[in-house]
């Protein structure tokens, strides 16, 4: 059974377990639906009563197969002879800023062909498992508060039911007045200033000629870490920053360019760059990729923080404070990768904001990325990806991480932008 959200003294139950072949369906917030069994009934909804009504009961049907637990919009569904019943439907609610439905209950599950299992209610419901081996029911969507789908009784046992989706609680509350002075990316509010946040390529337009200057925080996508063993790792992207950059209404649109990290590479001797990001005159260039274990790309490439070199191959460390994959110096915005050593494992990790990569003759740690709170609060950026393990997978540029070992991909980039009363930015 689902554990109840409570926020001061409002509780909201949780729902109900669906039952099995001899175990009815659980009262709750929402009931389970019933299993396959005539005498199992759907549980109860609303259970323990509360006003206003929580939700609804689960399904009961004369069928031998599953049905759907309820949803808040809706009771369960009952089975048919050919297929498990339905979750019951969540309801929507666009509290949040946008329309999204929470609390749909979780289908029953299937039989053995030719039963169908019963999909889940909208909202984020599981859906049941089917009629073949293992015959496992789907999990709910996280932070919906939905019913995990039933598991189907299968030729080759009884599947297990899919997890419920964990609950969420949301508060809102009227502020005082907001003056937005410009338009772009997603807009909040924190400490008097309004925050425009990018994370794909747009454009910023001042609507207000008061807004003259603005913050900013730029940072280009990472690069991928090497591939194959002894690896290095992936740069991370150049980091740039100001609290006081001009800007006018006249003509007053600015181009966003958002880089993309790069995609991890699969074969030895690849390398992969991230992608600048842009925001009026500053460039954040994208990070340099970690070097592969074999020649000639073992070295780390230069970029807005350099890639780190392979190990066994002594692969040299990329250049911070550059062009991408160019010996061209760029505005101070990172740091250099570790160097590889001569032998097995010595790799290196890529730059990050606040700190070259770490250098072999072990594991290179990634740079440690620099933290800022123009988001209105406190986020590291722009760390180095760690340089590669045994695996023949390659490491990833890591915003904010320096581990030893780092996913595939480069992380991507992004703008932030802020000013006063109200208007901020960032990348």
């Amino acid at each position: 059974m689902g554990k109840d959200a409570i926020f001061s003294y409002h509780s909201c139950l949780g729902g109900g377990f669906g039952g099995g072949a001899i175990i009815a369906g659980n009262p709750g917030g929402s009931g389970g639906g019933n299993g396959n069994s005539v005498s199992s009934g759907g549980g109860s909804g609303n259970t323990p009563p509360t006003s206003p009504q929580q939700g609804n009961p689960g399904g009961f049907g004369p069928n031998l197969n599953g049905t759907g637990g309820g949803g808040a919009g809706g009771a369960g569904n009952k089975d048919t002879p050919t297929s498990a019943g339905p979750g019951g439907n969540g309801t929507a609610s666009s509290i949040s800023g946008t329309s999204v439905t929470y609390a749909g209950g979780g289908g029953g599950g299937g039989n053995s062909p030719p039963v169908s299992p019963g999909p889940g209610g909208s909202g984020g419901g599981g859906a049941g498992g089917p009629g073949t081996f293992p015959g496992a029911g789907s999990n709910a969507t996280t932070n919906t508060g939905s019913g995990g789908g039933g598991g189907a009784s299968t030729p080759g046992g009884n599947g297990v039911g899919g997890a419920g989706g964990s609950g969420i609680v949301i508060v809102r509350y009227q502020i005082g007045q907001q003056v937005v002075k410009a338009t772009g990316g997603t807009v909040s509010y924190s400490g008097g200033k309004t925050i425009h946040t990018f994370t794909s390529s747009a454009t910023f337009t001042i609507r207000d000629p008061s807004l003259t200057t603005v913050e900013y925080l730029v940072v280009g996508g990472g690069g991928a870490g090497g591939a194959f063993t002894s690896a290095g790792g992936g740069g991370a992207g150049g980091l740039r920053n100001s609290s006081s950059h001009p800007v006018s209404s006249s003509p007053g649109v600015y181009p966003v360019t958002v880089g993309s990290g790069a995609a991890g590479g699969d074969s030895p001797t690849s390398t992969a760059n991230g992608s600048p990001s842009v925001f009026d005159t500053v460039t954040s260039h994208g990070g340099g990729g970690g070097g592969g274990n074999t020649a000639p790309n073992s070295a780390g490439t230069p970029g807005g923080s350099g890639g780190g070199g392979a190990g066994e191959v002594a692969g040299a460390a990329g250049n911070g404070d550059r062009v991408t994959g160019t010996s061209t110096p760029a505005p101070g915005q990172g740091n250099s990768g570790g160097a590889g050593g001569p032998a097995a494992l010595r790799r290196g990790g890529g730059g990050g904001a606040g700190g070259a990569g770490v250098a072999g003759p072990t594991s290179g740690n990634g740079g440690p990325g620099s933290a800022f709170a123009i988001s209105g609060t406190s986020v590291t950026y722009a760390g180095g990806g760690g340089g590669a393990g045994e695996a023949q997978v390659s490491g990833s540029g890591g915003p904010g991480l320096n581990g030893n070992n780092s996913p595939v991909v480069g992380g991507n980039g992004g703008l932030i932008v802020t000013g006063k009363q109200i208007g901020r930015a960032h990348v």
